[in-house]
Formats: C-alpha cells, sequence, structure tokens
C-alpha cells in the first residue's frame, strides 16, 4: 500500500470518528433534556373556591351579554375573592361587572365606554371609587341585553348634544321623557328608576361615558358614594404576558391554587378551549420566542378566572369561572383540562 493510500484511510478514519463523536453528545444532550411532565394525580389535589366556606360560593353569575366587559368581571372576581380572604364576608354585597366596567370608562381615556379593557385598570379605578354592590345595581340593569341597554342610552346622549340638522331643539326637548320611558320599559325593577329631573342633570354631563355612571351609578336609587365597597387597601394587580410552554403555565398556575390562602388567578385566553377539547388558538413557535396568535377568527380572546382543579379521567383539570356565552349552561363555570387550557393562556393578572 502506498503512503498516498494510507494517509487518506488515516484521514477517513480519523473524520468518521469526529462524526461518531458528535452524534453521540447529540445523543447524550437529548436524553439529558427532560420534558416537564403534566400533573400527576398526587399533584393535582381538589380545590374548589366555589364550596362552603369559599369566597365563590353562591357567587351570582354575571353575564357579560354583548357589553364586552369581560376584563371587569375578572377584576370584581378577583376583589371580592380579596375581600372573602380578609374577613369580610359577601354573600350580600357581590360587587357589580357592570357597574365596575362603567366606573373604569368614565375614569381613563379608554373611548369604547365599557367594552374592551384591561383588569388592572378596572382595579386601580375601583380602588379609588369602591365596588358597587351587585344586588343594589342589577336592580338599575336591564331585563335584556345590557349592551344594547347601554348603546341605546348612549345614543340618547349623543342626540341630545348633537350639532346635526335633525337634532332640532324640539327633537331634543323630547330625549329626557324618551329616556324616563325607555328605563321604566327596560329596567330589571322599574320603581328604581331615576326620575325626570335626575335625567336632565345626567344628560348635562360632558361625557356619554360620565352621562351613563351619574344616571345609573351616581343617583338616589343606584350606587352613591356612601354606599360604596370601600377598597383604599386593594394590592396592587400584576398582570404578566406568557411566553412559555404549556407545561411551565400550567405549573404557574398550580402555584396559586397551592398557597396557604388561595386567591384565584385571571387569564387571558382563546374562549374556544371551552368547547373545544385539544383546540390550539396560539402558535408558540415565533420568531425569537414570541408567541404568533392564529387569525381572530381561530381565537377569541376572553377573560374568566381559575377557581378550582381536580383530577378526572386521568387528567388534571381547572375550573374556570366565566361570563359568556361558552360558559351559559353551568352557571359560567366549567371544567377544562390542564392541557388544553395551559396551552391557549396568554395572560394572566393577579392580586
Amino acid at each position: 500500500m502506498t503512503n498516498e493510500k494510507c494517509r487518506v484511510i488515516f484521514f477517513i478514519i480519523i473524520f468518521l470518528t469526529v462524526i461518531m463523536a458528535f452524534e453521540t453528545v447529540a445523543i447524550a444532550n437529548s436524553s439529558s433534556v427532560k420534558k416537564v411532565p403534566f400533573s400527576t394525580k398526587e399533584e393535582c389535589t381538589t380545590v374548589r373556591l366555589d364550596e362552603p366556606g369559599e369566597p365563590f360560593y353562591n357567587y351570582p353569575y354575571q353575564k357579560q351579554e354583548s357589553v364586552g366587559n369581560c376584563y371587569a368581571h375578572v377584576a370584581t372576581k378577583l376583589i371580592d375573592a380579596w375581600r372573602f380572604q380578609r374577613g369580610e364576608g359577601q354573600t350580600k354585597n357581590f360587587s357589580s361587572a357592570i357597574e365596575a366596567s362603567l366606573q373604569y370608562a368614565a375614569n381613563t381615556h379608554h373611548s369604547n365606554g365599557p367594552r374592551g379593557g384591561f383588569t388592572c385598570g378596572v382595579v386601580d379605578v375601583l380602588r379609588s371609587v369602591g365596588s358597587c354592590d351587585y344586588n343594589r345595581f342589577n336592580n338599575l340593569t336591564s331585563k335584556r341585553d345590557d349592551g344594547v341597554y347601554i348603546d341605546k342610552l348612549m345614543n340618547y346622549y349623543k342626540f341630545f348634544h348633537s350639532d346635526s340638522l335633525f337634532a332640532t331643539e324640539r327633537a331634543k326637548q323630547k330625549v329626557p321623557l324618551k329616556i324616563c320611558k325607555y328605563l321604566s320599559k327596560n329596567m330589571i325593577n322599574p320603581e328604581f328608576h331615576p326620575g325626570l329631573q335626575e335625567v336632565l342633570q345626567s344628560l348635562d354631563q360632558n361625557d356619554k361615558k360620565q352621562f351613563l355612571v351619574d344616571l345609573l351609578s351616581d343617583n338616589q336609587n343606584g350606587c352613591t358614594k356612601e354606599s360604596r365597597i370601600k377598597l383604599e387597601l386593594l394590592p396592587q394587580c400584576q398582570t404578566r404576558s406568557i411566553y412559555s410552554s404549556p407545561q411551565k403555565t400550567a405549573s404557574m398556575i398550580h402555584s396559586f391554587l397551592d398557597e396557604p390562602h388561595i386567591q384565584p388567578v385571571g387569564i387571558g385566553y382563546c374562549a374556544q378551549v371551552l368547547e373545544s377539547s385539544g383546540f390550539r388558538g396560539i402558535n408558540r413557535r415565533g420568531n425569537n420566542g414570541n408567541r404568533n396568535f392564529l387569525p381572530s377568527d381561530q381565537c377569541t380572546g376572553h377573560g374568566s378566572v381559575i377557581i378550582g382543579r381536580r383530577f378526572h379521567k386521568k387528567k388534571c383539570q381547572f375550573l374556570v369561572f366565566g361570563s359568556s356565552h361558552h360558559t351559559e349552561d353551568s352557571e359560567g363555570k366549567v371544567w377544562v383540562d390542564e392541557d388544553d387550557l395551559a396551552a391557549n393562556i396568554f395572560q394572566y393578572q393577579f392580586l
């Protein structure tokens, strides 16, 4: 064998040895990276915050309907649970979510009225002004859809302050009486609706959002300053976006449910997961680790709170307490598999 052939064979052997060494290291590294599992039966102990002696026992199911204020429903649930843990008890004075969203709209630069907003923004406003008793404010809300009810009242206000050719002085003078008739016809308890003088005072407000608060909250039959639930000691509300794996997201939720004084955690997530097992509305393989949402028609963003867990049919499940049509058949509560829910959460809030 010539020296030239020997050198070629030698280099081939060295090359193959290096390749095999890299493969061995790769296999060793891959085997050392363990996939974080979801919860076992032993780890998924039963937690129910809706049982007797817990903050959501007998808690009313407040439907958001077309108002689009799920963020306020999350905020008031977090607040009421905090109040309960402080020993205030809340069987008779739950916080009204619709009234909270009206206060949020009136006290911020939020231009869409009560539609759409931020949970922690509501907490900050209510810390200052207090919340309104659900049973008290419920007398002033609609027999039908509160979203349609509020839109109608805002349209009356806009017409009253309009400069259009159709908004004559004569037409505007009829607005207060029309509002009174509309309130009397549509309120859950017509006995509580504001009188003509109160309607006129509300129409004098410079802003349609403040008009709603003045008309429905601040009148003598509504939720006056003296009757509001005081919340000056509320802790800071915190919001976190999620970029981690579903397993780590589930672990984060468990950390709240494992605390000595259990607090619910608010979540922003794809609502379809409540009705469709296996649904995945978020692509977590975006650039630089950022999440990418699927088109909005595939992921409907929604807000709810997690108030429990259990082990069921070989899986850990979370109890989601919501406010939309997705949960109407169960008074707002739905059990969702841990892996499904965690894969669809993009944000969470807590006190």
